[in-house]
């Protein structure tokens, strides 16, 4: 008999929300049954009779098969959250799972930081939140909070990246914030910033954060289009050049290429971290009409989202040329998040109040997460 287990639990975030959310989302099993199902069906339509094709016509099918309605219709849905707890007084940025000690970060703009274990729950009962702007219901055990870091940021902590320096056996967590810093704490002592007390100063608030060269070097990417490249083993700034004329929203990394986009920039920027002590503008990739919020490697590929409401998959050795686009995975909504769930499976999520998993290779949708609020951050566990 195939297992049943759930693939994981999802947690979401919101910027119109000050709890967490949790979801269990269907096996893997179930998935790829799903996916069978809605494929052989699309087969019978002859939707899927194109699919094998290459170059431009492969791109033409693609985005006609992924603009067909039927695919939102007899999808695996997931109604209900399992939990939600109130994890800060303001609205929350993003959340991060640590697989190390199976606990979750959290963010927010009251400019703090707590780390939450997920496999322990707390014995205080959970009330209903009231503030000057949200009334939200808390309901299930609440997990247990580990700790609160110091409050060494002024502004709201808006992005964080794990860092591993596999070497060492040292784990530590990066946090920028609009106030122009970046504060790095080890994960094996959670009462003082990284040794050194290192506090990285940028000329604007920090919007995304990157770790390269195996935990060694972190890039920090500003709401002015600056880009930073920090020596965390020297404790010292290495690099700084102008990536886009406004706030950087995302980074990714492949083979030490660092990949970035902006909040008014319709391209992808990718830039050669090989040479030492230099960066290297190496291609732009465009294929939105709008801007890109996420980027996201899955195996050989790339994936973006963003304004638009489409998903793009880019082949990473042909930076000038996606290789197809989903233009309606989210009935046009913002897409806020990409997230890998399986080999060929990923979810997305943003305005349209869910989270969608679907299939890689065809953009067939198979699973739907209701979550009734907009998605600003995801992480299964």
């Amino acid at each position: 008999m195939p297992s049943k287990d759930p693939l994981g639990n999802l947690y979401i975030t919101s910027l119109a929300s000050t709890n967490v959310h949790e979801f269990v989302v269907p096996s893997k099993d179930e998935l790829y049954d799903k996916y069978n199902e809605l494929i052989l069906r699309r087969n019978q339509k002859t939707l899927a009779a194109e699919l094998p094709l290459e170059g431009s016509d492969m791109i033409q099918a693609n985005e006609k098969a992924s603009s067909n309605t039927d695919q939102f219709q007899d999808l695996l849905v997931v109604e209900k959250a399992t939990r939600s707890w109130l994890a800060h007084e303001s609205t929350l940025w993003q959340c991060l799972y640590v697989p190390s000690s199976k606990t979750l970060m959290t963010c927010s703009r009251d400019a703090r930081v707590k780390q939450w274990d997920l496999c322990k729950n707390t014995t205080t009962p959970q009330q209903l939140h009231v503030s000057q702007k949200y009334e939200e219901e808390a309901f299930g055990d609440a997990p247990q909070l580990m700790r609160t870091f110091p409050r060494a940021q002024k502004h709201w902590i808006t992005c964080m990246e794990l860092i591993d320096q596999p070497e060492n056996s040292v784990q530590m967590l990066a946090c920028g914030s609009d106030d122009k810093t970046v504060q790095i704490y080890r994960l094996d002592d959670y009462s003082r910033p990284f040794e050194g007390k290192l506090e990285i100063k940028c000329k604007s608030g920090v919007y995304a954060l990157k770790s390269v060269d195996r935990g060694r070097k972190l890039v920090a990417g500003t709401h002015r289009g600056e880009c930073f490249m920090y020596d965390l083993v020297k404790g010292e700034q290495t690099l700084k050049w102008k990536a886009h004329e406004d706030q950087v929203t995302a980074f990714e990394l492949h083979n030490n290429m660092l990949v970035s986009s902006a909040q008014y920039d319709e391209k992808i920027h990718i830039w050669d971290l090989r040479v030492d002590n230099s960066v290297k503008p190496i291609g732009v990739m465009a294929g939105h009409t709008a801007p890109v919020w996420a980027l996201k490697q899955h195996g050989n590929s790339l994936f973006s989202a963003g304004s638009d409401g489409s998903i793009c998959k880019w082949q990473w050795h042909h930076y000038q040329q996606y290789e197809c686009k989903f233009p309606k995975m989210h009935n046009g909504q913002v897409v806020y998040q990409l997230q890998p769930v399986d080999k060929n499976i990923m979810a997305s999520a943003g305005d349209d109040l869910c989270v969608r998993l679907w299939d890689t290779r065809h953009g067939v949708q198979i699973a739907k997460v209701e979550t009734g609020v907009n998605v600003h951050s995801m992480q299964f566990a």
